[in-house]
């Protein structure tokens, strides 16, 4: 199936109406467009006009003066610039056989190998290796110049499998090295792996280096903390295809004041503990921090980490609030059995998390554990919003998602995912008893065989909630239910929101009609009238059925959708099987039965101030 994409800014929307709207595939497992890497919903491609402000690299969109009309078109990975370049597909040079300068050749592992000069492997004393006669160890190169290449070669030995199964260190004399690679846009820098080579890193430190792309490469540790970078004052820096292992870092791959980062197809593992007790310290995986901008993780498999897979923004951490990261993207992700979450986004802006998959997320791992995705923690930052978690699937874990935003403005969105086998709330609001607004969409998202579609712990005194074409289904105890002070209370209404075109059924005769801010169009009961049909949700199938009443049943679209397309100039409607909503007539939960599309071109640009 196919999805359209919009680009304000660039065309005007009469041109927009008149121009046919390219059709783009929306799953990953299927061909690429246009020979790219991926395509998920929602998610800007690394060589497209960028959400942001057009014409300046120096100028960079800070809330809440986004949308302003344009978009960000001067990066350098941006398909319009002679020599960009594609960060996930374009294709690693290869070794050189002939000594050649400014190319080096590292493979230990060869009968031939040397760090001396032997005529044929060395140009001016500077032994750069080949691969008949490659060099032994690691070469002194920092600060590289533009072009440089490094390509080493391991031997081959598998990745971990656990804790302490196939660690090692193939080459150590960089562990102590901090990197500057001075790459260009048509003449980057390269470290590339053959065979899967182990070096070893020790907490090293990327600073102000620009297009570096690291390829095929296994970075561990044998030391205490180590097996991380820290990446600050960069840019165009793309890590793929590698992995990173750690003992105990604070982040593996930590972002600060550094953008556009692909960090793309890589494992991410083993840090905070080391005998998979998850009794360990509070170690994360990846973070974007202060001053990240337009950073991409996709297509990672992120696991075994005593914190969080993914934290955004810095806990308690009270630096202006124009500093925190903006434009975070975490699509196509695989993050499992962490101490704390999959994603935690304090203090941030526009973080889009996209068609992932989170599980075994569980409260006995750590005192924060249990929750897959924590989309607004403003108890532990400063401002922050405009944060979306999308087509995704979250099952096993004790909580869902949970919003805990409570700032003045504040909007967060929850749009067209699958959740199943959730012990606790599948949908959770929390936060701490502040007198500021904000608002939160709950849109098309498929509940089934959890304890709660949605647990309200929310003391905020002044908010707005809308749960709007939502499938509940099956669920263990209650649709509704609220704690506080006097305990948990089953079908408990809600004053603040706003309810409207969802199907309840299965322990959903209780639920309350009455007593909340708005209440229309919804199908609540446990008959086979309500029954959604689900096609084989044991098997995790949770399309709908001939018959089933969410067909169709969205008789006002979400104003969700609407907010993603004038914000960022791409439309979302589809769900994240690739098929187009309904025009007018969505069905009800995460997949559509019979899409139709002939989606308009979205609105001009709205203020935010106005959502």
């Amino acid at each position: 199936m196919e999805r359209r994409v919009f680009l304000k800014g660039l065309l005007t929307s009469s041109l927009l109406a008149a121009l046919p709207i390219p059709r783009l595939n929306l799953r990953a497992a299927l061909p690429p467009v246009g020979g790219r890497a991926w395509n998920y919903i929602g998610i800007h491609y690394p060589t497209d006009p960028l959400p942001g402000i057009a014409g300046s690299s120096a100028t960079i969109p800070i809330m809440p003066t986004l949308p302003n009309g344009a978009y960000y078109t001067a990066h350098d990975w941006y398909s319009g610039n002679q020599d960009a370049y594609d960060p996930c597909v374009v294709p690693n040079p290869q070794p050189p056989a002939s000594v050649t300068q400014g190319e080096y050749v590292v493979n230990k592992f060869h009968p031939n190998a040397t760090d001396s000069d032997r005529g044929d492997n060395a140009i001016a004393g500077i032994v750069y290796g080949t691969t008949s006669r490659p060099r032994v160890s690691l070469p002194s190169i920092m600060p590289a110049a533009a072009g440089t290449k490094v390509f080493v070669y391991g031997d081959g030995t598998p990745r971990p499998t656990a804790y302490n199964v196939n660690r090692k260190v193939d080459y150590s004399n960089w562990a102590g090295v901090d990197w500057t690679f001075n790459g260009s846009r048509s003449n980057p820098c390269w470290i590339i792996g053959i065979g899967e080579p182990r070096i070893e890193c020790n907490e090293t430190a990327i600073t102000n280096s620009t297009h570096l792309i690291v390829d095929g490469i296994v970075f561990d540790t044998s030391v205490f903390y180590g097996s991380s970078f820290d990446l600050d004052g960069c840019q165009y820096i793309t890590f793929r295809n590698s992995a990173q292992y750690g003992i105990n870092k604070n982040g593996l791959f930590d972002v600060s004041n550094s953008q556009f980062v692909m960090y793309y197809n890589n494992e991410v593992a083993y840090t905070g503990y080391n005998d998979g007790s998850h009794n360990g310290s509070d170690r994360h995986g990846v973070r974007p921090l202060y001053g990240a901008r337009y950073v991409w993780f996709v297509d990672c498999h992120i696991h075994s980490v005593s914190g969080d897979a993914m934290q955004a923004g810095n806990s308690a951490n009270r630096n202006p609030q124009s500093e925190s990261p903006h434009f975070i993207y975490f699509a196509g992700n695989h993050c499992h059995n962490c101490g704390e979450n999959a994603v935690d986004n304090k203090n941030s802006y526009h973080v889009v998390i996209s068609e992932c998959e989170f599980h075994d997320f569980k409260p006995e791992y750590n005192a924060d554990g249990g929750t897959a995705v924590i989309l607004s923690n403003n108890d532990e930052g400063p401002w922050t919003g405009f944060h979306w978690i999308i087509g995704s699937k979250i099952y096993d874990c004790q909580n869902g998602i949970r919003d805990s935003s409570d700032q003045d403005g504040e909007v967060c969105y929850v749009i067209g995912n699958v959740l199943y086998d959730i012990t606790a709330g599948a949908l959770v609001e929390q936060d701490s008893n502040r007198v500021n607004h904000e608002t939160v969409y709950w849109v098309n998202n498929t509940i089934h065989n959890c304890g709660y579609g949605y647990l309200r712990a929310r003391q905020q005194r002044s908010y707005d909630s809308y749960l709007e074409g939502n499938l509940f289904h099956n669920l263990v105890h209650s649709v509704f239910a609220s704690s506080g002070g006097s305990g948990l209370r089953e079908n408990d209404a809600d004053s603040s929101m706003h309810v409207s075109n969802n199907l309840m059924y299965g322990n959903a005769t209780g639920t309350p009609t009455t007593g909340w801010a708005s209440w229309s169009n919804n199908i609540v009961g446990d008959s086979s009238n309500e029954d959604p049909r689900l096609t084989n949700p044991d098997l995790q199938i949770f399309t709908l059925g001939d018959g089933s009443p969410a067909i169709d049943a969205v008789q006002t679209e979400s104003a969700a959708f609407q907010h993603f397309s004038n914000m960022y100039g791409m439309d979302i409607r589809c769900d994240y099987l690739g098929n187009l909503r309904n025009n007018g007539s969505m069905d009800i939960g995460a997949t559509e039965s019979s899409g139709t599309g002939g989606l308009a071109p979205p609105s001009p640009p709205i203020l935010l101030g106005s959502l």
